[in-house]
Parts: structure tokens; C-alpha cells; sequence
């Protein structure tokens, strides 16, 4: 029988936090992917998530990400028209505080 993996989530991140935009900034080799709550209304993101990931892990989570989109296609699920779900790409060059 092949063993599973085991993935421990801890409390503070149970109910996640909610997300409406992301970016990819460039720190050498390496690369961090920002998940914020942005707002249309002031023009302002605040991050609430940061990963610093290698880029073969960029082009994992990629992969990742056209599949489960092209499964949304499939099942007919209009994200583009949920505006609980907008998604925003940021530049990396957009202004920090």
C-alpha cells in the first residue's frame, strides 16, 4: 500500500485568508508571490500571504494552476464574471510601502 502524505495545516491558517489579487516579484533566482486583498476603489493592495519559492516552483504552481483552470472551463464555471472572485495581476514593479 503506498503511503500518503501528510499535510498539517495550523489553526491560525484554517479558515485561510481571503485573496483578490497576486503578483511575482524577482529576488534573484528566487521569487516571492504576493496574495493580497486589493481595492479597485483606492488603487491600494495590502499582502496578506508571501511565499518565497525557487522558479522551477513558479513553473509548478503554473502548471498547476492551467490545469485546474482549464477543469473550470470544462465544468462551465464563469470565473471571469464572479465578482466575489476577480482576479488581479500585479507588476513587480508597482509601487511598495
Amino acid at each position: 500500500m503506498k503511503k500518503r502524505n501528510v499535510i498539517e495545516v495550523p489553526e491560525v491558517w484554517e479558515e485561510g485568508k481571503f485573496a483578490n489579487a497576486f503578483r511575482v516579484v524577482s529576488d534573484g533566482d528566487e521569487h516571492l508571490l504576493d496574495w493580497m486583498v486589493y481595492s479597485p476603489g483606492d488603487r491600494t493592495a495590502q499582502v496578506v500571504a508571501r511565499v518565497r519559492m525557487h522558479e522551477g516552483m513558479i513553473a509548478a504552481v503554473r502548471n498547476q494552476l492551467s490545469l485546474f483552470l482549464t477543469e473550470l472551463v470544462r465544468a462551465d464555471v464563469d470565473v471571469e464574471g464572479d465578482e466575489k472572485a476577480p482576479v488581479f495581476i500585479f507588476k513587480g514593479n508597482d509601487e511598495v510601502h
